[in-house]
C-alpha cells in the first residue's frame, strides 16, 4: 500500500510538471499549410500529461497513427475537445478505436479521441438513441446533420479501455484529406532530453547472388555501447543487401519505450535513406510491414524499422535522397553510420564498418534426362515436407539448412519435354532463381510441387489440375510480385489446403476455393481453421468459411495450413453478475466462451425483466453485458436472459435470477 501511495503521489508530481510543459505550442506551419497562425491544441485530458505511446510506432498490422495518452491503469478521467469543431463522427466497437470521436475543424482537419469508456451525456444520449432502434452494439455514424458544436476544453468523453486495453486516451489529429499527422508538429510536447537507444542492426540479403556474413538469410546483429554512441562491428555482404535497424526512445521521467522519429543512412559520408515519421495516408497503413524487417516481425515480435525502401511501398515517411537505401557496391570496406533521433532534436548514432566481397556465383543446374515425356505434378499430396527448410523471398529461395543438402530439380511445364534440371542446396551460394517461369515444376527430396509467379495489379486464378483448391488473388492483394506454391492432401481422414510461402505481408485478402464432398460441405457447423503446429501438436483457429457453388470459401491474408471441422457444440455462458459503473449506469454481464470457432457477438440478444437491451461485448474480459439507458434493477430477483450464438450458427438461449448486490 505504501509503495501505491508512492507512486500515486509521483504520478500527481508528474503530471503537473508535463501539464505545464504540454502547452508550449511550437506548430510546423510549413507540414501543416491547413492550419492558421495562432491555431493551438489543448492537452486533450485530465489525466495526466504521460505520453505513452508515440506516432509511427508498429502495431500489430498497421502504424499507430497517434500518441496515447496514461490513464495510470484507471478509467472516467475526462476528455475534452482539443479545439473548436463540430462532431462529425461517433463510433462504438469491441475491438479496433473502441468507443471514439471525431472533431472536425473549421479549417477542415480532425482530432480524434479513441478507447472512451463513454460518451458525454449529449453524445451518449444521441447515440444510445440511435442504437436502441435496432439494439446493435456496433456503431458507426457521421453526425455532422445534427449540428453538435463544442468549444475548446469543453466535455466530451471519459477515458477508458474499449477497443483494446489497458486503459488510455488515443489522441490522433488528422489533415483536411483524412489522413492521420504527427500530433507532435501541432506543438503537442512533453519534455524530453533523452536519445534514442540503438539495440540492434538487421541485414537482408535481396539479390540472388546476395551473402550477409557467410549465410544467404536474413541476420542481426547486436550493438554496444550507451548514451548517444553505439557501435555494431563489421559486417561481410556481397551483392544487394538491406539494412534495418531496432530503436527506441524515451522521454523525461517516463517509462514508455516509444518509436523514433527519424533516421538516417550514410555510408563513407554519402546519404543513403532517409525518413521522418511526420504522416501517412490512412489507406496505406498496413505499409508498415514493409516499412519494418517483415520476417523478424512475424518471427521474433520485433519491429526493425528498414533503412531503404522496399519495392511496392508508398509511405510517405521517406525523403527523396537519390538513392533508395538498398545497397550494391564494389567490393571494399566502408564506414557505416545509421543515426536516429526523437522529436525534440536528441540524436544517437551507431557505426560500423560494411565489408563488401565479390558475389560467389551459385551452383549451376545440371540437365538430366526426364524419365517421362509428359511432365504433371501431383498435388493432391500436399507441399514437400522439406519445403520448411527453405529460406524464400519473393524471387528466389534456398537451404535454411545448407549442413543438410535439399536436392531440387526443375521443369518446365507442358506435353513432351525431354530435359529437366537438377541442383544441389547444399551450400550458402545455392539458390533456385523464381524470376523467369510463369509455373515451374519442382520436386524437392521426391516430393513435387508447383510454383507460380503473382503479380500486383492483375486478377490471378490458380487451380490444381483437379480443380479441388483454387487461389485468386485480386489487383490489390500484394505489394509486390511474388512465387506461390498451394496443394492439398487427406491425412488421417482430414483434408488439409497447404499455401506458401509466409515471408510476405498481403494488402488485402486473396480467396481461397475449396471443393470438398456434400458429406463435409453440408455437415452441421462446418468451419475452415488454420492449423498451428509445434512440434507434433496441432491446435486450430477459426478463420471463417462460407459455401459458395458447391464449395466452401475463404478470404484470408494468411500463408499457412487449413484444415475443415466441425463445431456443434453452442457457447458456454457463467457467472452472471449485477453492478454500478462509476458513473451510475446499472449493467448485467456475463462471461461467455466457445472453444472452437469462436462467439458471434453480433448474434447476441439480452433481456432484463422482459426488457429488451443493447447487448455490449468486450472481448478482452470476454464478457456480454447487459445495457439500457437508465435502467435501475430491483432488488431482488431479476431475470436476466441470454440468447448468443457461435460463428457457425450454434445458438443458446439462458436465462439466469439476479439480485442487486
Amino acid at each position: 500500500m505504501f509503495r501505491y501511495l508512492q507512486f500515486l503521489v509521483y504520478s500527481a508530481l508528474l503530471s503537473v510538471c508535463l501539464f505545464a510543459h504540454a502547452h508550449a505550442q511550437r506548430i510546423d506551419y510549413e507540414k501543416l499549410p491547413f492550419l492558421t497562425r495562432g491555431t493551438t491544441y489543448l492537452w486533450p485530458t485530465n489525466a495526466s500529461d504521460y505520453m505513452s505511446a508515440t506516432f509511427g510506432e508498429t502495431r500489430s498490422a498497421h502504424f499507430h497513427a497517434a500518441i496515447d495518452v496514461g490513464t495510470w491503469g484507471q478509467q472516467g478521467y475526462r476528455v475534452f475537445a482539443a479545439r473548436d469543431g463540430i462532431l462529425s463522427r461517433v463510433g462504438v466497437s469491441p475491438t479496433g478505436y473502441g468507443n471514439v470521436i471525431y472533431l472536425k475543424h473549421d479549417d477542415g482537419s480532425y482530432s480524434m479521441y479513441a478507447h472512451l469508456r463513454n460518451f458525454n451525456t449529449e453524445i451518449q444520449r444521441l447515440v444510445d438513441e440511435l442504437r436502441l432502434q435496432t439494439y446493435t452494439f456496433n456503431f458507426d455514424r457521421n453526425l455532422e446533420s445534427y449540428s453538435i458544436r463544442y468549444k475548446r476544453g469543453d466535455l466530451i468523453g471519459f477515458s477508458g479501455d474499449t477497443g483494446i486495453g489497458p486503459p488510455h486516451l488515443h489522441f490522433e489529429l488528422r489533415t483536411p484529406s483524412n489522413n492521420p499527422f504527427n500530433p507532435l508538429l501541432a506543438g503537442i510536447s512533453v519534455p524530453d532530453r533523452v536519445p534514442p537507444r540503438i539495440s540492434g542492426v538487421s541485414i537482408e540479403p535481396i539479390s540472388s547472388d546476395a551473402l550477409v556474413n557467410g549465410r544467404k538469410s536474413h541476420q542481426t546483429v547486436t550493438v554496444r555501447g550507451s548514451g548517444r554512441n553505439f557501435e555494431f562491428g563489421t559486417i561481410t555482404a556481397s551483392g544487394t543487401i538491406g539494412l534495418g535497424v531496432d530503436a527506441s526512445d524515451r522521454a523525461d521521467a517516463m517509462r514508455n519505450v516509444y518509436a523514433v522519429y527519424e533516421l538516417k543512412l550514410t555510408i563513407n559520408d554519402s546519404l543513403f535513406f532517409h525518413s521522418k515519421a511526420d504522416s501517412f495516408e490512412i489507406a496505406k497503413s498496413r505499409m508498415m510491414f514493409l516499412d519494418r524487417v517483415y520476417p523478424i516481425l512475424r518471427e521474433e515480435r520485433k519491429g526493425y524499422q528498414r533503412l531503404f525502401i522496399r519495392d511496392g511501398n508508398e509511405v510517405a515517411f521517406y525523403k527523396d535522397v537519390g538513392h533508395n537505401g538498398m545497397i550494391n557496391l564494389p567490393p571494399g570496406l566502408y564506414t557505416v553510420k545509421i543515426e536516429a533521433a526523437d522529436f525534440f532534436g536528441n540524436r544517437s548514432i551507431a557505426t560500423g564498418r560494411l565489408r563488401i566481397t565479390d558475389p560467389q556465383v551459385p551452383t549451376q543446374p545440371i540437365p538430366i534426362a526426364s524419365t517421362s515425356n509428359t511432365l504433371t505434378v501431383n498435388q493432391s499430396r500436399g507441399l514437400p515436407s522439406a519445403i520448411s527448410r527453405l529460406y524464400w523471398t519473393n524471387d528466389w529461395f534456398t537451404n535454411r539448412t545448407p549442413n543438410q543438402s535439399i536436392a531440387v530439380t526443375l521443369r518446365e511445364p507442358g506435353s513432351f519435354i525431354q530435359e529437366t534440371t537438377k541442383v544441389e542446396l547444399s551450400t550458402s551460394s545455392d539458390v533456385v532463381d523464381l524470376r523467369n517461369h510463369n509455373i515451374m515444376y519442382l520436386t524437392l527430396s521426391g516430393e513435387d510441387m508447383v510454383v507460380h509467379r503473382v503479380r500486383p495489379g492483375e486478377r490471378t486464378i490458380l487451380r490444381t489440375p483437379d480443380q479441388r483448391l483454387s487461389l485468386e488473388f485480386r489487383p490489390n492483394t500484394l505489394y509486390d510480385t511474388m512465387s506461390v506454391a498451394f496443394a492439398w492432401k487427406i491425412e488421417n481422414n482430414r483434408y488439409y489446403f497447404e499455401t506458401t510461402p509466409s515471408h510476405e505481408p498481403l494488402q488485402v485478402g486473396y480467396v481461397m476455393r475449396m471443393i470438398v464432398p456434400d458429406s463435409i460441405l453440408n455437415s452441421a457447423g462446418v468451419g475452415i481453421y488454420q492449423v498451428n503446429r509445434s512440434g507434433s501438436r496441432e491446435s486450430f483457429s477459426y478463420v471463417g468459411g462460407t459455401r459458395n457453388r458447391g464449395a466452401l470459401q475463404l478470404i484470408t491474408s494468411n500463408f499457412g495450413t487449413f484444415t475443415i471441422l466441425n463445431d456443434t457444440t453452442p457457447p458456454e455462458m457463467t457467472r452472471p453478475r449485477l453492478y454500478q459503473r462509476a458513473d451510475g449506469q446499472w449493467l448485467a454481464a456475463i462471461r461467455v466462451s466457445d472453444s472452437m470457432s469462436g462467439v458471434d457477438y453480433t448474434s447476441a440478444e439480452v433481456y432484463m425483466n422482459g426488457t429488451r437491451g443493447i447487448p455490449e461485448y468486450d472481448p478482452f474480459g470476454s464478457q456480454i453485458r447487459f445495457y439500457l439507458p437508465g435502467f435501475t434493477p430491483r432488488a431482488r430477483n431479476n431475470e436476466f436472459r441470454v440468447i448468443l450464438s457461435d460463428r457457425v450458427g450454434n445458438q443458446t438461449d439462458q436465462t439466469f435470477n439476479l439480485n442487486r448486490p
